[in-house]
Order: C-alpha cells, then structure tokens, then sequence
C-alpha cells in the first residue's frame, strides 16, 4: 500500500489558519484547494493566495484596508513571529512565486512590512 504521509509543522497550520481568519475573503480559495487537494498542502495554497494578491492588485483591489493588505499584514506578523518552517513557506511559496510579476511588486511595495520586503528584495525584485 502507497499511502501518502506528509507531516506539516504546526507552525505552518497556524499561518494559514491566521490568514483564513484576518482574510476571510480567502476561504473560497481555501475551499478550493482542499477540494482539489483532499487536504491541505500549505505550499501548494500558498501558491494559490499569490495568484489571488496579483489578480487583485491588476484588478485595482489592492490597499492596507482590502483583502491584499491584509494578507501582508499576516505574512509579515507569520515572518516575524514564525519558525523556520513558516519563514520558508512564505518566502518559497509566496515570495517566490511574484517572481515575473514586477508591477505587482511594485505596487505591494507601499504595503509590506520589512522582514517581507526583506525576502523580496532577496530575490532581486
């Protein structure tokens, strides 16, 4: 039997659960990954909650007070107080994946919080 087994650090769970509840605007993108998924792959929907900050910040959407704010707002609350794993996640799953997405970050760039611009511009962004 080929049963998958993946352990996902508490510390990653709490982020996205900090994300679902300061962004509730997100649970339908939550809801999707899991039905995709049957589970939640922190990486994999953080991937998702980047394609949803670009679509909203070419749409127009993005601000302190809107759903984009939020996000950074968490992201950077999860770089400053998480461990290593949640440092990694947000950085390989989040930042990692603007990379191409220079008008996006361009625009990000009144809203994020050190430690995130910090990862940022460690990818020469």
């Amino acid at each position: 039997m080929n049963e998958r087994v993946y352990h996902i650090p508490a510390s990653t769970i709490e982020c996205v659960n900090l994300l679902l509840a300061q962004v509730p605007e997100l649970r339908s993108v939550y809801d999707e990954h899991i039905c995709a998924n049957d589970e939640l792959l922190p990486h994999v929907f953080f991937g998702d909650v980047t394609r949803y900050v670009v679509r909203q910040v070419r749409s127009g959407e993005a601000g302190l007070a809107n759903p984009v704010g939020r996000i950074l707002g968490v992201l950077e609350q999860c770089m400053v107080s998480g461990d290593e794993h949640v440092t990694e996640l947000v950085v390989v799953s989040f930042v990692e994946n603007l990379v191409g997405c220079d008008d996006v970050v361009t625009n990000l760039n009144r809203s994020i919080g050190p430690h995130l611009e910090g990862a940022i511009k460690a990818y020469g962004m």
